[in-house]
């Protein structure tokens, strides 16, 4: 919760107001007494309920945006407090809540990457880490940029696979309706023929006649579980780390194995290749981006290789044994151990993982459209067959 608090500085003889966050007027009365303030009022900042205002809740905050306006400002020559303070009264930005609590952590002591951490949701470990590190240096404007790139990097990754999933979610999604309605309106209508005659349908014509039954039957009781089905699977899909255990079961798949593998080599390679620039030592490092990694396989090759290094063991040669990176990786990463750069060969690493997982989305959509649509065609095409084999027979015997 934000308070409007008003102090009084006896050293300028001035008052000053501005923004606090806390749990209530009582705790953040006595947070500024502990820190010697003359508090003269502490006013809760009320939120009004307007649509617009209900928008920019579910909003998702974008990191990578707040990581290029902030970044922009500072390399303008503003410091962070006063870029932060700028960023706040755009009272028509998106971000603006986000730039008010960020400010307001300044405000009460504590470094950037702390008031990250306060703001709950918005900001990735990475970047608090990268942040962290290059706070000792000065170079947060450099850390805010490499996040920025990182985060377009994944974020153009991201819309290349939900692109090529678009087409067979749209097939099987529209095919599945088709079903339905043949199952649950068509056939129960159709099986009527059939009443009261003395056609003998096949066994699998009788199968599919009495599910139709079924259906027509029991229709909003089925109705009622499938929506009460698609709430559960909504709602656990909306809990955390849900989409990255989906992707998990669905990387587990023969066919999009390897395009798995490389999404979480591209995606840790850039992360590895951004916090090592930031100063991270490379153990603590592979201890960041572990979490980044989907499969428990890969986080416990991510772990061992980690712990071969802290025994001593070379970057490319941890990685080599545990399976990480293929003969390839390998080569480069010895090549940026002995000039001194394996930030950058990991960058380089990176780029080569998103262009091959491109070129294998392309090649595997290539081969799963036609497979779908015949699928989809063929299961459509034997329940029209199966409801008018009898008809066939009764036409056969005339």
């Amino acid at each position: 919760m934000q308070f409007k608090v008003s102090t009084f500085d006896s050293a300028t003889a001035r008052v000053s107001t501005r923004r606090v966050t806390g749990d209530d007027r009582a705790s953040v009365e006595a947070r500024l007494k502990a820190d010697g303030a003359t508090v003269l009022s502490v006013e809760p900042i009320g939120t009004k309920l307007t649509l617009s205002a209900l928008k920019t809740r579910r909003r998702k905050v974008d990191a990578g945006l707040v990581c290029i306006e902030l970044g922009g400002l500072l390399r303008a020559g503003l410091t962070v407090s006063e870029a932060l303070d700028s960023l706040a009264h755009r009272d028509d930005h998106p971000n603006v809540a986000v730039y008010r609590q960020l400010y307001d952590g300044l405000l009460s002591g504590l470094p950037l990457s702390e008031s990250m951490k306060q703001v709950e949701g918005v900001f990735p470990g990475i970047l608090v880490a990268a942040i962290q590190a290059n706070e000792r240096s000065g170079r947060i404007p450099d850390a805010l940029e490499e996040f920025a790139k990182y985060a377009q990097a994944q974020e153009a990754l991201r819309k290349k696979v939900v692109s090529a999933a678009v087409y067979p979610a749209t097939v099987i999604g529209f095919g599945l309706l088709v079903v339905i309605f043949l199952l649950a309106y068509v056939i129960p209508r159709f099986a009527m023929v059939y009443d009261g005659t003395v056609m003998q349908a096949s066994g699998a014509t009788r199968i599919l006649l009495a599910v139709g039954h079924f259906i027509h039957d029991r229709g909003w009781a089925l109705l009622i579980g499938i929506g009460l089905g698609a709430l559960l699977v909504a709602y656990q899909f909306a809990r955390r780390n849900a989409a990255e255990r989906l992707l998990s079961a669905i990387g587990n798949l023969w066919p999009f194995k390897k395009l798995g593998e490389r999404f979480q080599q591209a995606r840790i390679c850039a992360s590895l290749s951004m916090l090592t620039r930031g100063g991270y030592d490379f153990p603590e490092a592979m201890r960041l981006a572990s979490p980044l990694a989907i499969s428990a396989t890969t986080r416990a090759q991510l772990d061992e290789a980690r712990d071969r290094i802290l025994e001593g063991v070379l970057v490319s040669q941890a990685l080599s044994k545990t399976d990480f990176g293929d003969g390839f990786a390998v080569r480069i990463l010895q090549a940026g151990e002995r000039v001194g750069d394996l930030a950058g060969s990991f960058e380089m690493l990176a780029q080569t993982y998103r262009r091959e997982l491109e070129t294998m989305l392309e090649r595997t959509m290539r081969l799963v459209e036609p497979i779908l649509l015949m699928t989809v065609a063929s299961l459509i095409g034997a329940i029209v067959v199966l409801m008018y084999l009898p008809i066939f027979d009764l036409a056969g015997a005339i």
